[in-house]
């Protein structure tokens, strides 16, 4: 049917991958893709199992950084902490409700009124002494 090759390994399910149906679904695919070939399994046991295959052996390194990932700007400081509160403003500083608004617009009504009051005087005394 197929290529065929001794399959040799030191896991030892494996063996019985090709006898019977799987339970497990993704076994199953598995058995099904297999079944092209014409292979027999030979189980080794890992101690003298002297030729594992390179990926299920070899040591995991930790994951190099990629140099176009890294970020060239960290922030260290949260806003909890003390030195960050104690030396930097608050963003929100003041918050006018509208009824602060609206005393404040009176107030400045009576100040711009007062003041128009004032320059009027003002300059008539001036007026008066130019002539």
């Amino acid at each position: 049917n197929g290529i065929k090759f001794i399959w040799e390994t030191d896991h030892k399910a494996l063996t019985q991958l090709n006898q019977k149906a799987q339970i497990n679904k993704r076994c199953e695919r598995w058995r099904l893709k297999i079944l092209e070939y014409d292979y027999k399994v030979k189980y080794i046991p890992g101690l003298t199992n002297s030729m594992p295959d390179y990926l299920s052996r070899s040591p995991v390194d930790d994951a190099e950084e990629d140099p176009d990932e890294i970020s060239f700007s960290t922030s260290k400081s949260t806003q909890t902490d003390s030195d960050f509160i104690n030396y930097h403003s608050p963003i929100v500083t003041a918050v006018q409700t509208r009824a602060m608004k609206l005393r404040n617009e009176v107030i400045n009504d009576t100040e711009d009124s007062t003041k128009l009051i004032s320059d009027s005087l003002n300059t008539s005394i001036e007026e008066n002494r130019i002539i």
